[in-house]
């Protein structure tokens, strides 16, 4: 009679523990997806940050498309003297 006790009170306790392991991974599942989803976040919100300005193309210059077309032949040495006089270079 008292071995049958002492093996209820261990089926519990057996139970206990796997019950708390069980808890155990249910957190650390938990953990690892809130820890998934935090690296998505960073990473959506870097790809979505603006870059600085000197990451980026700037745009040309008045100045660089005169010289563009004139280098290119798309206008002539006069026009494009007036033109840069124009803009005031």
């Amino acid at each position: 009679v008292v071995e049958l006790g002492e093996q209820r009170q261990h089926g519990r306790q057996d139970a206990f523990l796997d019950h708390r392991h069980r808890v155990r991974r249910g957190e650390d599942v938990d953990l690892l997806l809130v820890g998934d989803l935090a690296l998505r976040q960073a990473l959506v919100a870097r790809l979505l940050r603006p870059r600085a300005s000197n990451d980026t193309a700037q745009a040309p210059t008045a100045q660089d498309v005169l010289k563009r077309r004139y280098a290119a032949g798309e206008i002539g040495r006069d026009e494009y003297e007036q033109k840069m006089r124009d803009i005031g270079t």
